[in-house]
């Protein structure tokens, strides 16, 4: 009986000792101070805003072709007997410089034979001119005893004889000037400056009217047909179109291969007069006079971002290119890094705009929306919104909170950055 009763009792025995426990630790427990969080604040990166004059840089591409490119044929028949040592791929001829001799003594002996005609026929037009002479003092003494007919006087006067010894002569003229061309072109030259880009002759071959010599290309300027956007002609000043222009536009040709940059000064020489089938694009013609010249060359440190190789180098017909064209100049304009641009809902938009984001006086966040007038490979234009000596955000903020603490992790720079 004792037992049960003590087995009854253990349980309300542990339950009244755990509740004087809690009791005494509730009687005697220590608060712990309080402490005060401050308000989050994020570092970010910044640059300073500063208005300047930004020349467009309008970026395209395309290939470089010859302006000049002509396969050259000899206007005679013969055999090749002497070649230029520069009559091979990528040899260079000045105008007028000699490629190649064709066998002349054929042609020497017909010049011969021409000359030797002209001199015969001066001679009897000269002895036709002499009994004509003769003839008009005979007429003199005779005329009131014959009749004066129009035909009986001619011939009376040898005036058919003499014009036929004119022509005559005019006719071993016209066989002289044929034979001396004919003894000329023995002799190919070079219609312009140029450079070989294939030869198909070699000496002792017989080569006539249909026989391809060699194939130049005219090394005093180059092409490049590029292909842009039809709205961004209205940032370039194209020869006969628009604005009066005070020169040529510039446009700066560019050949990237890995680590040489290659860089010539070339023009937009004109509008093409239809689009580009592929992306309806329109398409401007660029002329890059000299290209073959080292001293044309743009050097590095004109850009110094760029790698130093290649200002000497030529610029090779084939290559594909980027041409920046210098474009009008945008007064007051705002340059900032293509990165700082943002996607932000500004109040009373519908959907998403292109913005900023800059710190304020009081080192928070605020949100402006951007107007971009042009947009680079690096940076963009914008046109309003911003003033001199504000603070823009290039870093990301992962949830952009308009009004949130920030700090300049980074000493402020210049915006300005160009736009090309």
């Amino acid at each position: 009986m004792s037992i049960r009763i003590g087995k009854a009792i253990l349980p309300l025995l542990v339950l009244a000792a755990a509740v004087a426990v809690t009791a005494f630790m509730m009687a005697h427990r220590v608060t712990p101070d309080r402490l005060e969080v401050g308000e989050k604040v994020v570092p970010v990166e910044v640059v300073e805003i500063v208005h300047t004059s930004e020349q467009v840089m309008v970026e395209a591409q395309g290939t470089v072709t010859a302006a000049r490119q002509v396969q050259m044929r000899p206007e005679v028949s013969g055999k090749i007997v002497k070649l230029s040592p520069s009559l091979v791929p990528g040899g260079r001829f000045r105008a007028g410089e000699t490629m190649a001799t064709i066998d002349e003594r054929d042609y020497r002996v017909h010049l011969a034979a021409r000359q030797e005609a002209v001199v015969r026929a001066r001679l009897a037009l000269r002895e036709e001119q002499a009994r004509q002479a003769v003839a008009e003092e005979e007429w003199e003494l005779l005329e009131g005893r014959i009749g004066s007919e129009g035909s009986s006087h001619d011939l009376a006067l040898r005036i058919p004889q003499v014009e036929q010894a004119e022509s005559m002569v005019a006719a071993a003229e016209g066989a002289l000037a044929k034979a001396e061309l004919d003894f000329e072109r023995c002799t190919v030259t070079a219609p312009f400056n140029a450079m070989v880009l294939r030869e198909q002759v070699d000496l002792g071959q017989l080569v006539g009217p249909q026989t391809e010599v060699a194939t130049l290309v005219g090394t005093d300027a180059y092409w490049v047909q590029v292909s842009l956007p039809v709205e961004d002609l209205g940032w370039i000043e194209i020869p006969g179109h628009g604005r009066a222009s005070s020169g040529a536009t510039k446009a700066t040709v560019v050949h990237r291969a890995g680590s040489v940059e290659i860089r010539r000064q070339g023009r937009v020489e004109r509008l093409l007069g239809d689009v580009d089938p592929a992306g309806r694009m329109a398409r401007l013609l660029i002329v890059i006079d000299d290209p073959l010249d080292p001293s044309r060359g743009i050097r590095a440190q004109e850009r110094p971002s760029r790698s130093q190789e290649g200002s000497d180098l030529p610029l090779l017909i084939g290559s594909y290119v980027t041409v920046e064209i210098h474009g009008r100049t945008i007064d007051d304009a705002i340059v900032v890094p293509r990165r700082a641009l943002r996607e932000v809902h500004v109040d009373g938009a519908n959907g998403a705009r292109e913005g900023l984001w800059i710190i304020d006086g009081d080192d928070r966040l605020a949100i402006r929306e951007a107007e971009v007038v042009w947009r680079g490979e690096e940076t963009v234009i914008v046109a309003n919104g911003l003033s001199d000596g504000e603070r823009l955000i290039t870093s990301t903020l992962s949830t952009p909170v308009e009004g949130m603490k920030l700090a300049v992790a980074a000493a402020p720079g210049d915006a300005t950055g160009g736009g090309d």
